[in-house]
Parts: structure tokens; sequence; C-alpha cells
């Protein structure tokens, strides 16, 4: 349903968001090596809870918009995980 409608609801047809035109300075959160949801807890007020659901998890093969984002080659198996941050 969501790729169907992707495009009223200003998603590519993979069902994610199009790139803002800011999205360049999220570049060194999404790259660093080190947790991502620990450096976001340390950014965030403490009355604030943040918090990371794992979805799924385990070996998989890349999405066709992954494949070219990442120049990825679609016999390549890769570890997948897909999380909902809720906070």
């Amino acid at each position: 349903m969501i790729r169907k409608n992707a495009r009223k609801m200003g998603l590519d047809r993979g069902g994610w968001c199009a790139l803002p035109a800011a999205s360049a300075g999220y570049r060194p959160w999404l790259v660093e090596k080190a947790s991502l949801t620990r450096r976001i807890q340390r950014r965030l007020p403490p009355t604030l809870p943040f918090h990371v659901r794992v979805l799924a998890q385990g070996r998989g093969r890349p999405d066709g918009d992954q494949l070219a984002a990442l120049g990825l080659h679609r016999s390549l198996a890769i570890h997948r995980r897909e999380v909902l941050l809720l906070g």
C-alpha cells in the first residue's frame, strides 16, 4: 500500500522520504561507528525518554533502493536491522 501511494505521500518508490535539502548535516551522525541511540540520549533532556525498539534483525538481501544508494550487488548478503525510534 505504501508503494502504491508513495508519490502522494512524498515518498519514493522504496517507501522512503525524499532527502531534505539539509540532509547532509545528518551524515556525521549516521556514519559514526558509536551507538546512535546513546548519542541521541545524551542530546536530549533527562526528562524526555528515548529508546529504540528492534523490529527485525538478521541476514538478508538489500532492497532495491539500498542497492542503488550504496552501490551494492544484488547477490550480497547483508546484516539488516530495522528499528523504531521512540521518544
